[in-house]
């Protein structure tokens, strides 16, 4: 009882000399403090930030800038439609009229940035945007400016491209040569009934120029002739000739992946399985062992090899 009683004392004493301590406090307690935020001595906090007020234009000089949606949804489509504009006509000096000379433009993820108007001028000067209308559907000079304005724009070398194409595959040659014309022939004689290409509304129709440019293959040469052309950029063969023209298709192109169509045109679904299975078997296993090559230029047509698929001039 002794030790308890001493215990308790001792309680008594340190309760007392808390009390005491608590008066005499300099500090508030929970219950004095204010409505206020509690902020620790010395720190400085800046007033919220106001936007400025939106408006139709601002100066990037200004840093924080408010643009209000356009009124006239019209304006914005006619700036865009005049930078298309210069740009088809490939005219340096009327880029420097449409952009500000404080506009940069974002060159990928890794690769810094840009002016606008110099990037702008200097795709002028390695595309000429206006003459690609009237150009063959693939040149080998086109891939280099891709992979070049590729490199200058992301700050990276170029994917090869993907290759796709109608494709037959059949163990004889004759009869693989009578399908294509026959299916694939089909699929296109579809497409140019579908989009009337024996008319010239395609010429006269903004976007549409380049089809136009077919409409007058069609007339110079006859669909027959056309349609034999477009079949004949396709792959069709025995699994070795199919192998052989993708292997051409990488040379021209330097492709990684072949895509192949191989049901179309009403074919028959018995049909387009044999076709799909068979190139499956045989020719798929001997593309997996291929790595991706450079395009390279195409051989020379030979005297007499007759009419080169390139000679329509498309």
């Amino acid at each position: 009882m002794i030790v308890d009683n001493a215990r308790w004392s001792l309680l008594g004493v340190g309760l007392v000399a808390c009390a005491a301590s608590a008066s005499s406090s300099p500090f508030e307690t929970a219950s004095e403090l204010g409505s206020e935020p509690r902020r620790a001595p010395g720190v400085a906090v800046d007033p919220a930030a106001e936007l400025p007020t939106a408006g139709a234009e601002a100066r990037a000089q200004n840093g924080l800038v408010v643009l209000s949606a356009p009124r006239d949804v019209e304006a914005a489509r006619a700036v865009v439609r005049r930078f298309f504009e210069i740009v088809v006509a490939g005219s340096p000096d009327a880029i420097d009229s449409l952009l500000s000379e404080l506009a940069w433009i974002q060159l990928g993820p890794q690769g810094g940035r840009q002016r606008a108007r110099q990037f702008w001028r200097s795709r002028l000067d390695q595309i000429d945007y206006q003459a690609l209308a009237g150009q063959p559907l693939l040149r080998e000079s086109e891939l280099e400016t891709y992979r070049a304005v590729y490199r200058q724009v992301n700050g990276v070398d170029a994917p090869p491209p993907i290759s796709a194409g109608w494709t037959f595959c059949d163990p004889s040659a004759e009869r693989a040569k009578a399908m294509a014309r026959r299916y694939i022939g089909g699929y296109y004689q579809t497409v140019l009934d579908h989009y009337q290409f024996a008319g010239d509304h395609l010429g006269k129709t903004k976007g549409y120029e380049y089809y136009g440019k077919m409409t007058e293959k069609i007339a110079e040469y006859g669909t027959d002739r056309v349609v034999d052309y477009l079949v004949n950029l396709q792959v069709a063969g025995t699994p070795e000739q199919c192998y052989e023209r993708i292997l051409d298709i990488n040379r021209r192109t330097g492709n990684s992946h072949y895509v192949g169509v191989f049901s179309y045109a009403g074919m028959p679904y018995d049909e387009a399985e044999r076709n799909m299975r068979l190139f499956a078997a045989e020719v798929m296993p001997e593309l997996h062992t291929l790595a991706p090559t450079p395009a390279s230029a195409p051989p020379p047509v030979a005297a007499g090899a007759g009419q080169d698929v390139r000679a329509l001039g498309f």
